[in-house]
């Protein structure tokens, strides 16, 4: 029906505002989620951005804030 068809493309246009391409680097992103076992790959990018954000604190002795740097994980190699 008509008014199908066009519930279909409003859904096909949401999701095509929230695709990005990633190339040659989708079998990468493929073997990372599933070693992570991550079932979508809303969870893994959430991960990944979530990893990427530099986490700090304040020493109680100096004050001064300390930056925590993520280690890569061998699934990233």
């Amino acid at each position: 029906s008509s008014a199908g068809k066009r519930v279909k493309l409003e859904c096909d246009r949401r999701r095509q505002r929230t695709r990005i391409n990633i190339g040659p680097a989708f079998e990468k992103w493929k073997m990372l989620r599933e070693s992570l076992s991550m079932k979508t790959d809303l969870q893994l990018a959430s991960f990944l951005l979530e990893s990427l954000q530099p986490q700090t604190k304040r020493s109680e002795k100096t004050g001064n804030e300390t930056v925590c740097v993520l280690k890569r994980t061998a699934a990233w190699n």
